[in-house]
This record gives C-alpha cells, structure tokens and sequence, in this order.
C-alpha cells in the first residue's frame, strides 16, 4: 500500500509511512485528506487496489479514518542541535560580542565565573557545563519527545491548553540541579530566593528572574542527561501554565521526562523546587 500511494499527486509522504507502520485506525483518513482532489486521486487508487486491501474498504467508504491521537509525526531529532554545550571561554566571547546587552570583557568574565561558583556551592562537578548555547524554536509538545526519553513521548499533553513558548536564540548559564533551599517554599518564596542568589553573585537583574519557560527547562534536562547521564532530581517548577491556572512542573521518573501540573502549583512540597537560570538573548 505504502508505494501505491508514494505515486499519487500531491500525496503527503510523510502521512504515507505513517499508514505504513500502523499509525492510523479506522475511526477518517479522508479528515486529513481536506482537499477535493487529493481525496478523488485516492479514490481512484482505492478502486483499483481494493481488492488488495478489502478489509479497509467498508471504513474508507463510510469515510471512518482518523488519526490515532497518539501519533508522533515528527523525526527523531538531535537534542544537541538547539541545546549545545559550551565552555566558559566560549560564553564569555558570546556575552560579549553577541548577546543583547554587550558586556564589557571583566563584566562577562565576572558573569561566568559567578555562575561556575554557584555550580561548585551546589557540588556540581567542574565537568558539567555551566552554559548552553540555545537555537531558536524548541517546543515542549513538538521537539521534546524526538530529542530524548519522555513519557509517554508526551502524548499525553498535546491537548493541554498552555502556551508552548518556543526557545529563543540565547546563551543559557545554569545550575544543573533543583536550586540548594528551594524545597518546601511557595511561589513566593522561590522568587525571594532567587533574587537573593542573584545579587549575592552579582548577576544582571534578569538573571534568575523567574522559573523559566517549560520548552526551555525540559530542552536543558534532556541535553544534561545526554552528556553527563546524570537526571536531576526532584520537581522543578517553570512558569508555563494552564488555562485555569495549573503550573506546568518537570521531574525525571521511571527513565522518562515527565510532565504535570496541579491546580494548587504556587503552594511549597517537600520535593518541589526551582532552577537558577541566567538567560541572554543573542542578536546577530
């Protein structure tokens, strides 16, 4: 059936080897096939080739193929392509030759040292990177589940209705790891510390200014996993929600990234806590 199809006029191929592996039932093939002509072609190549497929015949006519919900359509992709390592020299040159604000050499050496100090507070060791280098337009629903395990592949979510921000072109610093005392705190009080961390190390203000973006934490968690094999424990909050309010957390469980939220998210858990992420948009 797969190379029938390949030959017919504006046939998505993609939706061809999708068929081919069993990623449809019959529940309206004919739903994705939204334009008249597509829909007459396939028609033809049906009458010709029913007798081939005649256990589908009765369901393509009454027009019953949908796809399953579960349908992962996009390829697997390298996580390494929108989150890349990069040593401390490297984001120093970055912080001051392309990101937004421009510093100063001393200011982006201070910067990076700042961070790598934080790391080394926290028992992070020397050889975990402390800065990726970020492409634009990782999503948590279209991207996670091809760069890395996630539960699921995340088909569980796509119907959640929350705002999918995707990644910008930026220089993240981070510590890989919930934040030292940020457990058993409120929203609030997450915030408060934070901003202590920050003026403690001296960082710019939009540093550890919030919890961040889901499609850029879970980005992070699953390119940390790659390169050390190491998954960071506990919940960690991100500032996505809900409509209605539900804030979307991140925690590694059974192997898989996993996803959720609770309509009471702003409220302190023994094992829920945040990241400290220092976040720089890069220009041209």
């Amino acid at each position: 059936m797969s190379g029938e199809l390949e030959r017919l006029p504006g046939w998505d191929r993609q939706l061809d080897q999708q068929i081919a592996a069993g990623r449809w039932s019959t529940v309206g093939l004919f739903a994705h096939l939204d334009d008249p002509e597509r829909s007459n072609r396939f028609g033809e190549w049906w009458a010709v080739n029913k007798t081939e497929h005649s256990t589908l015949i009765d369901d393509l006519i009454a027009g019953r193929f949908v796809r399953r919900e579960e349908l992962i359509v996009a390829p697997t992709i390298n996580i390494f392509d929108w989150f890349t390592p990069i040593t401390g020299e490297e984001a120093v040159c970055l912080l001051i030759e392309r990101c937004k604000y421009k510093y100063k050499p001393d200011r982006a050496r201070q910067i990076g040292a700042s961070w790598r100090q934080k790391n080394t507070e926290q028992g992070i060791p020397a050889t975990y990177p402390v800065c990726y280098r970020v492409r634009a337009d990782f999503t948590l629903k279209w991207h996670a589940p091809k760069a890395g395990p996630c539960r699921k592949d995340f088909r569980y979510l796509q119907k959640w209705n929350f705002p999918d921000e995707a990644t910008k072109d930026s220089l993240v610093f981070w510590v890989p790891g919930v934040l030292s005392d940020s457990t058993s705190k409120d929203v609030s009080q997450q915030r408060q510390l934070l901003s202590d961390t920050r003026v403690r190390l001296e960082l710019p203000a939009h540093h550890m200014s919030d919890f961040n973006k889901v499609a850029l934490v879970a980005g992070l968690f699953l390119a940390h996993s790659k390169v050390t094999g190491e998954r960071i424990s506990l919940v960690v909050r991100t500032d996505t929600c809900v409509t209605g309010g539900g804030r979307l957390c991140l925690s590694w469980g059974e192997g898989d990234l996993y996803c959720d939220y609770w309509d009471y998210g702003a409220e302190p858990y023994d094992g829920v806590g945040v990241l400290a992420l220092g976040v720089e948009e890069l220009g041209s």
